[in-house]
């Protein structure tokens, strides 16, 4: 007796499904375990795992409202993009440093060429981007997630200079935010998916779940087969015409 077409999905679904929570929580594990720069971990304390680098030498973009200062930041398993739009800037700390910010074809040759590829300036296409009508003075959009970013989460944050000290305003999008053991650390975790990389990273570890569950069972079968027994239940064949099926599963 043939199996029915959904007993034969099964391994198939079962294989997704777990490319789909593998995914999901490398991500979350990432985001907990490495946090936000400066931010503490699941832990209690500042990350020491593994630091972020600079992904990118600090530069500037054109835009239709203004340039945009951007930081790009992060490791194998996260990236943090950070945007100052300069239409907001008057209050913040990146107006003290402007000239830091170069556009691309401004930096140096040497500095754009990394292990003999040349860089790449762009913005990740998941970042979020700053409106005309932002006030915010750093746009963060935060990402975690390997081989590429699924989860993401986003900071509003605006720079203002009260009376007698300095202030800063911050909202949060897309993402659960966590105090820790001081009200200035805190432990972000995303929850935006961003579909390109979920799915391409599904994809891949489902794939690697196949090879898990499915090489196992056809070496199995193979061994059954040199030895003269059915493939599917180990009932042994010797004696029987190959054409025949097994008299004990039917198959």
């Amino acid at each position: 007796m043939k199996p029915s077409p959904s007993i034969r999905l099964r391994p198939i679904l079962l294989a997704l499904a777990l490319g789909l929570t593998t995914s999901l929580l490398l991500a979350l594990a990432a985001s907990l375990i490495r946090p936000t720069d400066g931010f503490q971990n699941i832990l209690g304390t500042s990350p020491v795992d593994f630091e972020n680098k600079y992904l990118l030498p600090p530069f500037r973009l054109r835009s239709a409202q203004g340039d945009i200062f951007v930081d790009i930041t992060g490791n194998f398993a996260h990236t943090e993009v950070t945007l100052g739009p300069t239409w907001t800037q008057p209050l913040s700390p990146f107006s003290s440093a402007p000239l830091n910010y170069s556009y691309p074809e401004q930096i140096a040759a040497v500095e754009r060429v990394r292990s003999h590829k040349t860089i790449d300036f762009r913005l990740p296409y998941w970042a979020a981007l700053p409106t005309a009508a932002s006030t915010d003075t750093r746009l963060i959009t935060s990402a975690w997630g390997w081989p590429l970013r699924c989860l993401s989460g986003v900071e509003h944050a605006h720079f203002s200079s009260p009376p007698g000290g300095y202030a800063t305003t911050t909202r949060e999008f897309e993402g659960y935010y966590i105090r820790g053991t001081t009200s200035s650390r805190i432990r972000r975790i995303p929850y935006h998916i961003i579909p390109l990389g979920f799915a391409a990273n599904s994809l891949l570890f489902a794939a690697a779940w196949s090879l898990i569950l499915w090489v196992p069972r056809v070496a199995q079968r193979q061994l059954r087969l040199r030895r003269g027994h059915c493939p599917h239940c180990d009932y042994n064949l010797k004696g029987l015409a190959p054409d025949n099926k097994c008299p004990e599963c039917g198959r």
